[in-house]
């Protein structure tokens, strides 16, 4: 896993595209902010004035990237989430994992970035029901050997966790003692929980995702 900062007035989207990791999640403050949001009408990505905390961010490193904002008002929190079309980095953390992103050009075409390998497509020719891009980060994610009794089976940032207290939860750090995770149902609060209290199941698939499922020790 790789850690960059994104400084304050950067092109959040130009820093992004210049990271090589197969999938990015980030977290931090932003401004000029355009977001494409799922049935707004057409005319370009919504435009958001002031600033904003970036809760989440989550993609494969040639984008698309989906994004959860949160900004405090006079009236409350407000929360938004779409597709980052534009923001200006005012402290932005990035962490990277895997090995090199696919581009867009690469993804249309069904080529891996790393490999030129071509990939045969649907047969039945069904879109799939879950977002490209995470279709797109899972196949790049490296493959992982089933658990034994002398290997861990760790999350890394971008996959989910059902956590024995917190429910389902994202993943936006992994360290090899440490995960920070958001809850997907709640309030959308950010935790640091550490490995050594927990006892990690082997993946499962959810939602393009890898799903590990985690208990307490006794």
């Amino acid at each position: 896993m790789t850690y960059t900062e994104v400084a304050r007035g950067q092109d959040l989207l130009a820093a992004l595209a210049a990271q090589p990791q197969a999938w990015l999640t980030a977290v931090g403050e932003i401004e000029g902010v355009e977001l494409g949001v799922a049935g707004a009408e057409a005319g370009g990505p919504r435009k958001l004035l002031a600033r904003w905390t970036l809760a989440s961010l989550m993609g494969p490193g040639g984008g698309p990237f989906w994004v959860v904002l949160s900004r405090q008002s006079d009236t409350g929190i407000s929360v938004v989430a779409g597709v980052l079309e534009r923001a200006t980095s005012c402290g932005v953390q990035v962490f990277g994992s895997g090995g090199a992103h696919v581009s867009a050009a690469d993804a249309g075409r069904g080529t891996s970035a790393a490999s030129g390998a071509a990939k045969a497509p649907d047969a039945k020719g069904q879109a799939s029901p879950e977002p490209a891009w995470a279709a797109q980060a899972q196949a790049s994610a490296p493959p992982r050997a089933p658990e034994s009794d002398d290997e861990d089976i760790w999350p890394d940032a971008g996959d989910l966790v059902e956590h024995f207290a917190f429910g389902l939860c994202d993943v936006l750090m992994a360290s090899d003692d440490r995960l920070k995770i958001r809850d997907k149902n709640g309030p959308g609060r950010i935790r640091e929980i550490r490995a050594e209290v927990l006892r990690v199941h082997p993946p499962v698939a959810r939602d393009g995702k890898r799903l590990f499922k985690l208990e307490r020790k006794n």
